[in-house]
C-alpha cells in the first residue's frame, strides 16, 4: 500500500502549487464580473482588470499544473524542472494541437468542417488541446520531473559539457515530450 500512497502523496503535494492560486484566480474573476454587473459604465475599466487578471490564471491551468508538478516532484525543486514542464508543456501541445492535427490530417480549416466531418472533429476533442488543459499539464508536468531526477546530474563528453547536468533537463523533456504528443496523438479522442 505504501507503494502507491507515497507516489500518491508527493504528486498531491506538488498539485497544490497549483491548485493554491485557484481561489484568487476565481475570486478576482468573480470580482470582475460583479463589478460589470453592478457598476454600469464608471467601472466597467477595473471590471475588465479584474476578470482579465483571473482569466490570466484560469486560461492558463494547465501550463501552471505543468510547472508546479515538475518543480514540486523535483528531487531538489529546482528551477530547471519548471522550466522542464514549461517547455514539454508547449512541445505537447504544438504537436497535438488542433492547428497541428488538422495540418496531419490535411484538413484547410477545422472550422469549415460540415456534417459528419465536423461532429467527428468535434467528438475527437482536438480543441481542447491548448494552455488550459489540465490533463496535458499533468502528464508533462509528472514527465518533466521524472526526466529531472533522473538525468540532473549527467555529465557529458568535454565538447558538450556545457549541456551536463541540469541544463541537459529541459532539452531532454522537450525530446521526451515528442514521445509524449505521439502517444496522446492517439490516445486523445479515446480520452476526450
Amino acid at each position: 500500500m505504501d507503494k502507491v500512497m507515497g507516489p500518491l502523496q508527493k504528486l498531491g503535494k506538488a498539485l497544490m502549487g497549483a491548485v493554491a492560486v485557484l481561489p484568487v484566480a476565481a475570486l478576482m474573476t468573480g470580482i470582475g464580473y460583479f463589478l460589470d454587473a453592478r457598476g454600469g459604465e464608471r467601472l466597467s475599466f477595473l471590471a475588465s482588470v479584474f476578470q482579465q487578471a483571473g482569466g490570466a490564471v484560469l486560461d492558463n491551468l494547465g501550463v501552471l499544473f505543468a510547472i508546479a508538478i515538475s518543480f514540486g516532484l523535483a528531487k531538489d525543486s529546482n528551477g530547471a524542472a519548471a522550466l522542464s514542464g514549461f517547455l514539454g508543456f508547449f512541445t505537447v501541445t504544438k504537436l497535438v494541437g488542433p492547428e497541428a492535427v488538422a495540418n496531419y490530417r490535411g484538413i484547410e480549416d477545422p472550422a469549415a468542417l460540415e456534417g459528419d466531418q465536423a461532429l467527428d472533429w468535434a467528438a475527437q476533442g482536438w480543441d481542447a488541446v491548448g494552455p488550459a488543459n489540465v490533463l496535458l499539464g499533468i502528464f508533462v508536468g509528472v514527465l518533466a520531473a521524472w526526466t529531472y531526477n533522473r538525468f540532473h546530474a549527467t555529465k557529458l563528453p568535454d565538447a558538450l559539457a556545457f549541456f551536463s547536468g541540469r541544463r541537459l533537463v529541459p532539452i531532454l523533456t522537450s525530446l521526451f515530450s515528442i514521445v509524449l504528443a505521439g502517444v496522446f496523438y492517439f490516445l486523445w479522442p479515446v480520452l476526450y
